[in-house]
């Protein structure tokens, strides 16, 4: 069980390797999502319920920006 995501960090496959660890990394996804369309980040959001469907997950508690998953969510049966 994760307790929570941020699905439009999401990214298949994702792009950039961790082998510095969790915090480099991260900052890296944060750098590269700022570049990004809205269009872009309705993908990211998109491919990360596929994600979760695929993985059997019932609910999802999302942490995005200004609620921008809550519609794909609750269109996916997972809000």
């Amino acid at each position: 069980i994760n307790t929570h995501t941020h699905l439009e960090l999401t990214y298949d496959p994702p792009p950039i390797p961790a082998p510095q660890g969790m915090g480099p990394w991260l900052q890296q996804v944060v750098a590269l999502t700022r570049q990004d369309s809205a269009a872009d980040q309705v993908r990211r959001i998109q491919a990360g319920i596929r994600q979760l469907l695929a993985s059997g997950a019932t609910f999802c508690h999302d942490i995005s920006r200004q609620g921008a998953c809550l519609p794909w969510l609750a269109q996916a049966g997972l809000g």
